[in-house]
């Protein structure tokens, strides 16, 4: 089966069809090979959302660091992205992005309001003060490309904090911060909303739950909150953090396990 062609013109006329704008404010999760072959790959799919949001608008991507440990340094100049796709490896390669300190759930974004990021103080990954609150106090809308919710959309994390649901409790995580490159590493406390350590034994195969955070996408859809195209191996949607926030906090107020499945494992 032939591999797909998107040019720079569907690029465009995919994000228009999105509803972006320019000036829109932008959290992107992303899957490029749900696309199919691009053509001027990565950079050109980058500029093309740049088009789309133009010089007034920001663009804001996961830059998250699951490595991270009590024992080594994140640094937020210098940690790299893991595991988060070519999209934002290709973000973390510029040189006029702005990070925020996060030793776990930290962001990148170029615009004008990337500059914020820096601001956040990095001391909670899921909670009051993270970039997730950050996302939602500033209207931002979220952007995913190639994939649902249950695969990317990272923002449910805090949703599931404002809830306080049952299947996850607070955590205070050890790191050390390195802010600047000036050598000066601190030794803090990160606040998490997260399982339980034992869940993640055995390679996290006797988890009692898993996320489903599709069925906010699909009430979303049933209420008209969220625009959904499809892409050659996936699909992309786009709506505002505020309505996403609002959906699944009323659906976790009827049913405090509505974003989740049982492990059958």
């Amino acid at each position: 089966m032939a591999i797909p062609f998107w040019s720079n013109k569907n690029l465009d006329d995919h994000f228009k069809s999105l509803g972006i704008k320019k000036g829109d404010n932008i959290c992107v999760h992303s899957k490029l090979w749900a696309f199919g072959e691009l053509e001027n790959g990565v950079a050109g799919f980058y500029q093309a959302l740049r088009r789309a949001v133009g010089e007034e608008g920001t663009l804001v991507f996961p830059s998250f660091t699951f490595g991270t440990s009590p024992y080594n340094v994140f640094s937020v100049k210098e940690s790299k992205p893991e595991g988060m796709g070519s999209l934002p490896n290709y973000v973390w390669s510029l040189d006029n992005k702005f990070r925020s300190s996060c030793p776990i759930h930290s962001h990148m974004g170029i615009g004008p309001k990337a500059q914020l990021l820096k601001d956040i103080n990095g001391l909670s990954s899921i909670g009051k003060d993270s970039d997730f609150e950050f996302f939602l106090k500033n209207n931002f809308n979220l952007l995913m490309l190639g994939l649902g919710f249950t695969e990317g959309a990272s923002y449910m994390h805090y949703v599931e904090y404002c809830a306080k649901v049952p299947y996850r409790q607070p955590l205070s995580l050890p790191r050390k911060i390195q802010y600047t490159n000036d050598g000066k590493i601190l030794d803090v406390n990160i606040y998490y909303y997260g399982r339980p350590d034992v869940e993640y034994l055995n390679e996290g195969k006797n988890r009692p739950y898993l996320e489903n955070y599709d069925v906010v996408e699909n009430k979303m859809i049933e209420e008209g909150l969220i625009t959904q195209i499809k892409t050659s191996f996936g699909r992309s949607s786009y709506c505002s953090v505020a309505n996403v926030h609002k959906c699944a906090m009323n659906l976790v107020q009827i049913n405090s396990y509505a974003m989740v499945i049982h492990n059958k494992n």
